[in-house]
């Protein structure tokens, strides 16, 4: 999958998914092989990256998000947070 499709692919599920993002931070960080997420089988994946401004006791700060796309599959799996593992059962 190319670059730019796998942005565009992330893009889109943040919007439809209200997601609070840094317009133009998606950025595309390159394929982790044989990775283990949660006690998973090992997974090759896409690994891309966004910013989302937060608020804290009205003081805002932005933080780096992680999204992993199955390689094989090519759906969102995990969206990676300072703090958090969100997994994603099923994406388009």
């Amino acid at each position: 999958m190319k670059e730019q499709a796998l942005i565009e692919q992330v893009e889109n599920y943040l919007l439809n998914s209200s997601t609070d993002f840094v317009k133009n931070s998606i950025e595309y960080v390159g394929i982790r092989e044989n990775h283990v997420i949660s006690n998973e089988k090992p997974k090759d994946y896409y690994f891309l990256s966004y910013d989302a401004v937060v608020d804290e006791n009205n003081q805002y700060s932005t933080k780096s998000y992680f999204v992993l796309i199955d390689k094989i599959s090519q759906k969102i799996s995990y969206i990676l947070g300072p703090q958090s593992l969100e997994k994603i059962e099923d994406t388009e």
